[in-house]
């Protein structure tokens, strides 16, 4: 069964197979599209997410795998390079690790290995914000916490509205449950380029070198005076980290290495 997704640039020979942060949607990627117009796109919906929401049920293996047969029949020889934020970074990592002939490279923002929340206190804290979830004030503040444009102010209550608790509390125990899957052989795993907004919490900061120690081929950094959701703040500059990237040029001035820190 496909999940609902839509492709740009079918007739380009490079395949980016991008996927959305937590909560959100396939629509936080078509900002990028234009500015990626060189590269055929494809952008899912996962499970229990907008166009997904009623196809299966959310875990991480299980939504890899079907990255997998997505890649398998829609991206050019059979390969793609893979883009994630957040949750979608970490279902990139789990395919890259478990099916690493089907990705070319990984660009991952924003992923958290070392879980800061307990799975006790996430079910707490849902049943206590389930009750005035669509409330505007409340949608609005998440946003300026995350980092969302007030512009897809819209987008995001949509988002929030649809998904029921039951999901919520899945999709989040997942989230921050997430451990790499057991990395067999590696020199077989695909680059690696993590990064993550200067503004964000010190569990994905520590992630990112997690990360760096299991990718062999890997590189990490910060995003200038940047929050979690810099992909929507900033999509020009995301646009240009993952085209610079993918060919191997210096990446833009407003990402500075780990290592330099």
């Amino acid at each position: 069964m496909f999940l609902h997704h839509f492709e740009t640039g079918t007739q380009n020979p490079t395949t980016l197979l991008f996927l959305h942060g937590s909560g959100l949607g396939g629509w936080m990627w078509r900002p990028h599209v234009d500015h990626l117009s060189k590269y055929h796109c494809i952008i899912p919906d996962l499970p229990e997410h907008r166009g997904s929401i009623h196809k299966g049920i959310f875990s991480i293996p299980n939504v890899a795998e079907h990255m997998a047969e997505i890649i398998s029949k829609k991206a050019h020889g059979r390969r793609a390079h893979l883009v994630g934020l957040d949750l979608g970074g970490q279902v990139a990592l789990h395919l890259s690790v478990i099916a690493p002939e089907l990705v070319n490279s990984v660009l991952v923002s924003g992923v958290c290995t070392s879980p800061s929340l307990s799975v006790k206190w996430l079910a707490y804290f849902h049943k206590f914000i389930l009750p005035i979830k669509h409330q505007d004030w409340l949608i609005r503040a998440k946003m300026k916490q995350w980092g969302i444009p007030m512009k897809h102010f819209e987008e995001v209550r949509k988002d929030i509205i649809m998904q029921d608790w039951s999901s919520s509390i899945r999709i989040s125990k997942e989230n921050f449950g997430f451990k790499l899957p057991r990395i067999a052989s590696h020199h077989k795993l695909p680059p690696m380029l993590a990064v993550a907004g200067e503004y964000e919490g010190a569990s994905i900061q520590q992630s990112l070198l997690n990360l760096c120690a299991a990718y062999p081929s890997s590189k990490s950094y910060f995003v200038r005076r940047a929050k979690h959701n810099w992909p929507l703040e900033n999509p020009a500059l995301f646009s240009k980290t993952v085209a610079s990237w993918i060919v191997g040029h210096p990446l833009p001035e407003l990402l500075v290495s780990t290592q330099l820190r």
